[in-house]
């Protein structure tokens, strides 16, 4: 509908301003990936806790690689919210959200479960294209998109040049 179109829309430029808005206070350092992916797990009503966890070292990203992360955790919280583990009939779902450094690689794990009877087509619109081809696209990322019955899980290998800011050349 008109309504649901507004309201998608709505949410990816909210997750572009909270980004933005960090920037904006700070435009000389880089951004938490864990401050993002809280922000917009709370933008979708998402509490760390019980059905929730994030876990991972420190990682500052540059500015262009938060914004890029930024809308694709929106689209992974966006889709719990509706269709996955953060969704009202939801009553087990859990997402555990985890990256780890490996080597010049950041691996980043979504994982949905207790979720009932996940459709794959969840996700198969915009979202979809964010994670499957925006971030290849912007980061040089591998993505893996899985579609399980008890949920979601979302895989992306980032080299980490990408997503670090490349000090200016005097």
């Amino acid at each position: 509908s008109l309504d649901e179109a507004a309201a998608h829309l709505e949410g990816r430029i909210n997750a572009f301003a909270r980004v933005q808005a960090a920037i904006t206070r700070h435009p000389s350092i880089e951004i938490n990936l864990a401050s993002i992916v809280a922000e917009e797990l709370r933008a979708a009503g998402g509490r760390e806790g019980d059905n929730l966890t994030i876990e991972g070292p420190p990682l500052a990203l540059a500015p262009k690689a938060a914004e890029t992360m930024g809308l694709a955790i929106h689209e992974l919280a966006t889709n719990a919210l509706k269709y996955g583990a953060l969704a009202s009939s939801s009553r087990t779902g859990r997402i555990d959200i985890k990256w780890r450094l490996e080597e010049d690689m950041l691996r980043f794990v979504w994982a949905e479960s207790g979720v009932d009877d996940l459709k794959q087509t969840a996700l198969r619109g915009f979202g979809f294209e964010v994670l499957e081809r925006t971030l290849p696209y912007e980061l040089g990322a591998t993505v893996e998109l899985r579609f399980a019955p008890s949920g979601l899980n979302f895989t992306a290998a980032v080299p980490l040049r990408a997503i670090r800011a490349i000090p200016e050349k005097v």
